[in-house]
């Protein structure tokens, strides 16, 4: 069986594990490696992704498309 990569927010995880790394560690690493990955994830949610997930126009993360549960949940009503 192969994964689906259909979490809303593990990827705004991401970004905020980055930002705090950065206030810690300084910001060298950051931008030299994971600043274009979190340019695209941005990239992502703006432009929509699978599973319905995307930014709406006044900026709120929108998820569903009421065939799949992108929520850590993992929660399905049939």
């Amino acid at each position: 069986m192969t994964p689906d990569y259909n979490r809303v927010d593990a990827s705004l995880w991401f970004v905020h594990a980055a930002y705090q790394y950065c206030g810690i560690r300084g910001c060298g690493l950051l931008t030299k490696y994971l600043y274009p990955k979190l340019c695209e994830v941005m990239e992502c949610y703006r432009d929509g992704t699978d599973f319905g997930i995307r930014m709406d126009a006044d900026g709120l993360i929108r998820a569903g498309d009421g065939n799949h549960q992108p929520t850590w949940m993992d929660a399905k009503i049939q």
